[in-house]
Formats: C-alpha cells, structure tokens, sequence
C-alpha cells in the first residue's frame, strides 16, 4: 500500500516536471504570410507583408532580416501590429524595452517587442503583424530586358509557414511572359526554404526607368578605353622625348675605341669612389670598398684577408693596418678612418668594427657622402629644382578622378564599387612600378631593357583598367569609370615622373662615358689575357665588378695567370695588343697586394662586409516563374523570433 502511494506520487511529480518543461519551450511558426507586391513604372517594388506568428515560450517578440545586395535601395516604411479586432497599429521606433517598439539590429535585422520579462510565457500565441517596404534597384538588366530575380520570403528561420501566398502586380510600363498572372499560392514552406520570383520583363514605358540604374553604356566604355590608351601613349611619348633630349639614349662609346689613353682621359684622373658614386648615382657599400682599395694602393694602408670557418660557415674577415698618421689624412678619408679604426689604434678588422658599433649601429657610407658628392658638383652634378619634373600634371589628374568618383557615388551608391578597385590600381602601380623607375632614372646604358621594370606593371594596369571598362555586368556609371580611369593616368604619370633623371646634359654624358668604361672592364674580364692593370683595381671594385674579378681570378688565375702577367695595355684603338715583359695583369690587385684569400674577389668580398656597416639593433613588439528553395540575386533574409 505505502509502494503504491510513493508510485503515484512519483507519477504525478514526472507528470508536473513534463508539464513544466513543455511551459518552458520556446516554439514558433508562421501559420500564414500574405504578401503582396507592386512593381512600379520605375522599376522599384513597394511590399507588404503579412505575418501571423505563433509564439510558444518566454519569447521576447519577433525579428526579421533583409537581405539588401550591393547597390540596391531599401526602406521600411512601416510595422504594425493587427489587434483582434482587425485594426492596425503603428509600432514604434526606439526604446525596445516597451511593447510594440521596434529597432534596427546589426546589418539589415529589424526587432519587435511582443512581451516583456515579467509577462508570463507565450502559449501558442498567435500574434500579427504587417511591414510595409520598398526595394529599389531591384531589377538586373539583361539584353534587352531586365530580370526580377527576388526571393519573397526568408529561407534564415527555424519554423515552417503552413500556409503562404504571394500575390504581385506590374505597372503597365512592365510587360511579363505570356501566361504570367502574378498568383502564387496558398503553399506550405518548410524550415530553410524562401520563395523565389525569377521571370524576365521587357520595360515598354516611355524612356528608361528610373529606378534601375543601367551604369554606362558600351559606347561610352569604348570612348573611355580609347581615351585611357591615347592618354597613356601620350604621356609616354613625352617621357621618352625628355630623356632623348638630355642624351640618355645616345649609344655608349665603343668598346673597340676605348685604350688606356682614353680611360686616363674619362676616368683615371678621378678617385675610384667618385667613379663609383657617379656611375650608380649613388653613394653605399662599393664605394666605401674604393675608398679602401685606393688607401691600400696608394699604401696609406696595409691590408690582409684571413679566413676562418669551413665549409658553409667558412668566411673571410679583412684585416687593415693604418701605415701613415692619421693627420696626414683629410676631408672624409680622415673620416672614414676615424670611424673604422678605435681612436689611436693602427689596426681593426671587420670582427672589431661589428664589436665597436653592435649597440649604436654603423654606417661607414655617410661618412663619406657629403665629401664625395661635392666633388661631384664639381663634376657638373646639379641640384637645380627646375630638373625635378613638376607634380602638377599627377596632382591635377588625381584630385580630378577623386572628383569625379566621389560625385558620381553620391549620384549612384552602386558606384562605390569602383573605390576599392581605384585603390588597388594606385597601391599595386606604386609597389610593383616605383622601384623599377627610379633604378631605370639613374641608368646609362640598356635603357630600353631595363624600361620594362616599370613599364610591365603599367601596362598590366592597363590592361586591368580596360577590362573593367569592358564589364557590362559591372552596373556603374560612365562618371565613376571615367574616374578611375583619370586617377590610373595620375597615377602613370606619377610612375614616369619618377623615371625621369634630374642631371643636366654634360652630366649625363660623363656618366654615359663611365659606363662606357665598366662594359670594357666587364668585356676584357671574359678574356684569358685582359687588357688591363692591376693598379686600376679600386676602379674595378668602385665600379662594383668584384664578382667578375672573381670570376675570371678561378677561370684563368693560378698557373694560368703566367698568360696575363705577360700581355700589357696595347696603345692602339683597334683593339690590338702589344707584349712586354712588364707585368700588367695578374688578378691579384697590383701584385697581389688585394689577395690573402686566393684571389682579389676574396678581398672584395671581405671589404664588402666591413663597407656595409654594422645594423643597428631593432625593438621587436608583440606580436522565369517560382520555385520554394535557391538562391535569388535579391530578396530573402531571415526572420522569426528572440
């Protein structure tokens, strides 16, 4: 008897907790949605829709998203809820913390209040409410015609619709497919299903409608690309025409009428690091290397390479010894010395200048800039402002194309599109085509090889260009494609501007003539027997031919070398030679004065790591009719309750 009262009482606490249990569900479906739809003589579709929701649960009221493409329009004109006695009234915006308010979540996700915290759980509670909206830019134009392609319901939701119907009408500006009658419906839509609408329409209205934006037509993006090639052809042809007249494509001087006389004329009479630095147009790590060659040449130092290491971890360190005193020394030669050797030593080495300058940095370049680049306008090397070529022309065509963007996306949102597409054009034409042209500014010779560093990414941005022009899926207008296009041309001229050389003509020219000098020395280290010095070798290095020196040091050094050491420079300019029993030539850097490592090129080589200084320490931080599923180009979104 006790078994059987504790059996029942156990069955009816089972029994209360379902009953609980099921009180605290939240379910929620749509028993029906009417909605009907107009689409206007513009082509814009005002909708309203009807939603009879059945709540279950501690619900807060209902929400429904839109899904709004790029470039098209949308508004919420009102939301109302039904009472029971049929009327309608208007929900509020704001305040969601009240009954009957409503407000804009993230994105297009639009929140109604139907009870508060302290209201007792909906039971399937069937609550209606309408919104009233408008799509604009709703219609994809296609051939001759335009298609709607909209998804009416909302496939984001997690109960069904028993009962949905959709009820669409055209303006007579709009004519559908024979057997079209705008009636769909009463259907059922389960859970993850929208319904879409896609069917062609011809506009036989007067004019063009004037809600569907048709971007620029193919006359016009053909103007445009014809515009964009004639603009970029034009801007290279003045390039190529300034260049021309201060004599960068003049040829360089024949290698057959280069002799040692010539060489003393052009080139010798100068510091082997001014030779450098005017050559590259520059001042760095080569011209350091020439500074000391020319020391050890003219034996104010003395200088050794010693290897350690083997293998993969073998290198070369270069050993220097100060063999005059340092007063005896001026302008950045005194300098440079100061700098690499610890004050009153007579010796350093790469390992102790890396040691000196580990916490503070290095760099022995600066320590000779300034003195070599006076000498330099001495030279006829200008500074004159009037060889920079004027940024007006750049400035002018970008805040133009801005200009011209910026309006015609305050006319067309859909136009925005072109931003980002401006924006990558302008940073991929910069990184891809600035270091090119300002290496192809200082140049002297293969201009017309080296033009292509720079001119390939142009003209791949112009090709970029022109296909977007050339895309009539792209719906924009004619003033946002003529926008990108005048920024690109900015942005061309801004990347020619930087081609173009700042040096006037006799500079130019005595440039051309050093490097007339380099192709001989790089010709004659090919052959067994150079017709070359060893006392030229700081020329070779400033000159920045170490690796060839290298080169031709394991080709024909060693007992090869007996060869060379016994041709001298010949004194003809038809490029004979004459044999003497002077030696010349031995790859060893005036005698092997420059060896200590097997050849020239290892103190090159080592001389070119003390040249590049010491890094200075960095600070690292932390690190056509309906179907009830698919997909639409409009429409849909999702809906329900939270």
């Amino acid at each position: 008897m006790i078994e059987s009262r504790h059996g029942v009482t156990l069955a009816c606490c089972l029994l209360l907790f379902a009953t609980v249990a099921r009180a605290q569900e939240r379910l929620l479906y749509w028993p029906a949605i009417d909605v009907t739809a107009h689409l206007d003589s513009a082509g814009r579709l005002h909708v309203t829709e009807r939603q009879d929701m059945s709540f279950t649960g501690d619900w807060n009221g209902g929400q429904r998203a839109f899904t709004v493409a790029f470039g098209q329009d949308f508004s919420l004109h009102r939301i109302a809820r039904v009472d029971a006695a049929g009327q309608r009234r208007d929900l509020v915006e704001g305040d969601i913390d009240q009954v009957d308010h409503y407000e804009w979540g993230s994105g297009k996700t639009l929140r109604w209040r139907s009870r508060l915290p302290t209201d007792p759980p909906f039971g399937q509670t069937i609550l209606s409410y309408v919104l009233d909206f408008t799509y604009g830019e709703i219609l994809v134009p296609e051939g001759t015609g335009f298609r709607l392609d909209h998804g009416f319901a909302f496939a984001d939701r997690s109960g069904p619709i028993q009962r949905y119907t959709l009820r669409i009408t055209l303006d007579p500006a709009w004519q559908a497919p024979p057997g079209f009658t705008g009636e769909f419906g009463p259907l059922p839509l389960p859970p993850g299903e929208d319904f879409v609408v896609n069917i062609p329409l011809q506009y036989v209205g007067v004019g063009r409608p004037g809600g569907v934006s048709l971007g620029a037509t193919q006359q016009e993006r053909q103007t445009l690309a014809s515009m964009l090639v004639a603009g970029l052809l034009v801007l290279l042809i003045l390039l190529l025409r300034r260049e021309h007249s201060l004599g960068r494509f003049a040829p360089l001087v024949p290698v057959s009428n280069i002799d040692e006389a010539w060489l003393r004329e052009h080139v010798l009479h100068l510091r082997p690091e001014v030779v450098g630095a005017a050559w590259d147009d520059s001042t760095a790590g080569p011209e350091v290397a020439a500074v000391l060659a020319r020391l050890v040449a003219e034996g104010k130092l003395k200088s050794r390479v010693q290897s350690s290491g083997s293998g993969w971890f073998r290198r070369d360190v270069l050993h220097l010894e100060l063999m005059v005193r340092r007063s005896t020394l001026e302008g950045y030669e005194r300098e440079l010395i100061d700098a690499l050797f610890s004050p009153g030593s007579r010796a350093t080495s790469t390992d102790q200048v890396k040691a000196r300058y580990r916490k503070s940095g290095f760099d022995p370049a600066s320590k000779i800039k300034d003195g070599i680049e006076a000498v330099l306008r001495g030279e006829g090397r200008s500074s004159d402002a009037s060889l920079k070529p004027t940024a007006w022309v750049t400035r002018v065509l970008l805040l133009a194309g801005v200009a011209l963007l910026a309006y015609a996306v305050t006319r067309h949102p859909r136009d925005l599109m072109v931003v980002p597409m401006a924006i990558g054009l302008v940073v991929a034409t910069m990184i891809l085509s600035s270091p090119g042209a300002v290496l192809w500014r200082v140049r002297v010779a293969r201009l017309w090889r080296h033009m292509f560093w720079f001119l390939v990414p142009v003209l791949a941005g112009l090709v970029g260009v022109l296909a977007v022009l050339q895309r009539q899926d792209l719906r924009v207008s004619a003033l946002a494609l003529a926008g990108l296009g005048v920024i690109a041309l900015g942005v061309w001229n801004s990347v020619f501007n930087l081609a173009k050389a700042r040096q006037p003509v006799d500079y130019i020219a005595k440039r051309k003539r050093l490097g007339a000098a380099r192709e001989y020395f790089r010709t004659e280290l090919k052959r067994p027997a150079p017709r070359l010095r060893d006392e030229w070798f700081p020329w070779f290095i400033g000159f920045g031919l170490g690796g060839q020196m290298d080169k031709w040091f394991k080709a024909f050094g060693g007992e090869r070398g007996s060869i060379a050491r016994t041709t001298s420079f010949g004194s003809g300019r038809d490029g004979t030679s004459s044999t003497t029993g002077s030696p010349s030539w031995t790859g060893l850097g005036g005698g092997g004065g420059f060896a200590g490592g097997g050849s020239s090129g290892a103190w090159v080589a080592a001389a070119g790591v003390m040249a590049a200084g010491v890094s200075a320490p960095s600070s690292s931080g932390s690190s056509g009719g309906s179907s009830s599923s698919g997909g639409s180009s409009s429409g849909g979104g999702g809906g329900g309750g939270w």
